[in-house]
């Protein structure tokens, strides 16, 4: 399963703090329950260009190749409906459709409806509809010329994108391309965690690319950590997130993610380097984080300032790379220092 998506961005999933970590602990209500057994199953493989990892302390009474088959029939659902390297996926008969509104699976609803509503949010920062321009700026194809990024804008905006919500249906309005690679692997990673949840296996980890989301704790007690490898600008330790029912994503151009700005045509060419964000969904933290990446160094920690977005910029400046947290990621900051297990 190989599709045109971002290459991995630098979240990882690691199953312990180190003490000189700078923590990110969120507010809680109270210590999760321990898991029922001792046992943590390890998955890892490849889906849709992206590698994805799973750690799930299995249900009573389950088997490792009962979860395997559960995450294999998961992956193999999206291949079918998202993947534009492959001709008869679901995106791509949508873009080749005649003008017209069409139907669309669950799947593919769900992610265009929550895509374009983050768009709303973010003044088409996050847009569904760059394809044209995503393939124009594929890695390795030369500059596209001033003509052939004109007549991909033609057909590409979110604000042009029409969905019938009754009729769960989307307007192809002719020569549309869809693209949802900017966030599929966060809408992927909470798919995925919510059916190792429903079949049992509430504690978990779920890392797809750049997106990771922990459920439940540890055996030992702990949660499921992420470190976000960016977060050594000016000397500072990493910073490692604690993914209590939490999800971290990021967007990292130092690792060649193209960052499209549908309102200019082009890839961002702006100072800002990194963007990682912490949501309790996946797919809104890739989302948010993909937004402030377009937004840049000035609007995008503002917005993330106003809306309360827990969110970490790392800045190319002329005196090197300079940190940004915004306050809703501050107030994360613990002062503890990590156990061991």
């Amino acid at each position: 399963m190989t599709a045109k998506t971002p290459s991995p961005v630098t979240v990882t999933a690691e199953p312990l703090a180190r003490a000189a970590d700078r923590l990110l602990i969120p507010a809680s209500a109270g210590v999760p329950p321990r898991p029922p057994s001792d046992v943590v199953w390890s998955f890892e493989g490849e889906a849709l260009g992206l590698p994805w990892s799973v750690r799930a302390i299995g249900p009573v009474g389950a088997s490792k190749d009962a979860v395997q088959t559960l995450i294999d029939d998961t992956l193999e659902a999206a291949w079918v409906v998202f993947d534009r390297a492959r001709f008869d996926s679901e995106i791509n008969r949508f873009n080749a459709a005649p003008t017209g509104f069409w139907a669309l699976s669950d799947a593919l609803w769900g992610l265009l409806d929550a895509a374009m509503d983050i768009g709303d949010e973010t003044d088409g920062a996050v847009d569904p509809t760059l394809g044209a321009l995503f393939d124009l700026w594929a890695d390795g194809q030369e500059t596209p010329s001033a003509d052939a990024l004109e007549a991909a804008r033609v057909h590409a905006g979110w604000q042009g994108f029409r969905l019938n919500r009754p009729a769960q249906a989307a307007l192809q309005p002719g020569g549309l391309t869809l693209d949802v690679s900017p966030v599929l692997a966060g809408h992927l990673v909470d798919g995925l965690g919510d059916r190792l949840a429903q079949a049992g296996a509430t504690a978990h980890s779920v890392r797809i690319g750049g997106v990771t989301r922990g459920s439940g704790v540890r055996p030992d007690g702990q949660p499921w950590w992420a470190q976000v490898e960016a977060s050594d600008a000016g000397g500072q330790p990493p910073l490692v997130a604690a993914l209590l029912d939490l999800a971290v994503a990021a967007v990292d151009r130092s690792a060649g993610d193209r960052v499209i700005d549908g309102r200019e045509g082009e890839p961002v060419a702006h100072a800002l380097v990194t963007v990682s964000v912490i949501d309790r969904s996946a797919f809104r933290a890739q989302a948010l984080a993909q937004a402030l990446a377009v937004m840049g160094p000035f609007e995008g920690p503002a917005y993330a300032d106003a809306l309360g977005i827990a969110a970490h910029f790392v800045e190319d400046t002329a005196r090197g790379a300079l940190e940004r947290l915004s306050p809703a990621l501050s107030a994360m900051l613990d002062d503890a220092v990590a156990g061991s297990a």
